[in-house]
């Protein structure tokens, strides 16, 4: 399944668990890894358990 996110900012940080879990509640997996990729060599992926954004 992909997510497909477009932003016109050039800094900006998005909360995607919102999306990330209803992507996951869609396709009705209940055991797998998710994987989350950033094509862009400029993007990047962070994890802030409990982070106020």
């Amino acid at each position: 399944m992909k997510l497909i996110l477009k932003l016109i900012l050039v800094l900006k940080m998005i909360d995607i668990t919102t999306s990330v879990q209803a992507a996951i509640d869609k396709s009705k997996i209940s055991k797998d890894l998710c994987i989350i990729f950033s094509p862009h060599t400029t993007a990047a992926i962070t994890i802030n358990k409990n982070a106020d954004l």
